[in-house]
């Protein structure tokens, strides 16, 4: 649990890590709540998909806060994993009484992003990843030459 919430919260790392989570959150709501079940039996439901046991703690949270009364949007809100979009979202298709479909488009939408986000760092590594294989194919031909050239100075 301690490395998953380390997951969750490193600056960095936490955007790509939780993005796919979100996407799986989100479908997997959309799904279940498309087919008449109930938001808590779906959060209920979704702890099974989720493999982060930091998520799954505070989807349970979630579960609680709604038992207690208070709105989907207002319980996803105060357990503080998710970005303000995320939120938003899950908020305004509550209000609209669309939450299914809001669900589905914001599911869409973070995939897209996931999808652009990895194609911004594909772009990034893909010269540092041709420097370093110059630098390796140089070394290497340096190395093999090196003891041929000895061999040639001690001819002559």
């Amino acid at each position: 649990p301690q490395i998953d919430m380390i997951k969750c919260k490193m600056p960095f790392i936490n955007k790509l890590y939780l993005k796919p989570i979100e996407v799986r959150i989100l479908t997997i709501l959309y799904l279940f709540i498309d087919n008449g079940i109930s938001i808590d039996n779906s959060l209920k439901f979704l702890e099974d998909f989720i493999p982060n046991v930091y998520i799954k703690n505070k989807i349970k949270i979630v579960l609680q806060k709604i038992e207690c009364g208070f709105s989907f949007g207002e319980s996803i809100s105060a357990i503080d994993i998710f970005n303000d979009s995320f939120i938003e979202a899950i908020e305004s298709g509550e209000k609209s009484g669309s939450l299914p479909e809001t669900l589905k488009y914001a599911s869409e939408f973070y995939e897209f992003e996931i999808q652009n986000e990895l194609d911004k760092m594909t772009s990034l590594i893909e010269p540092l990843l041709m420097v370093i294989l110059c630098i390796s194919v140089g070394y290497i031909i340096i190395v093999s030459i090196m003891p041929l050239l000895s061999i040639y100075e001690m001819q002559f």
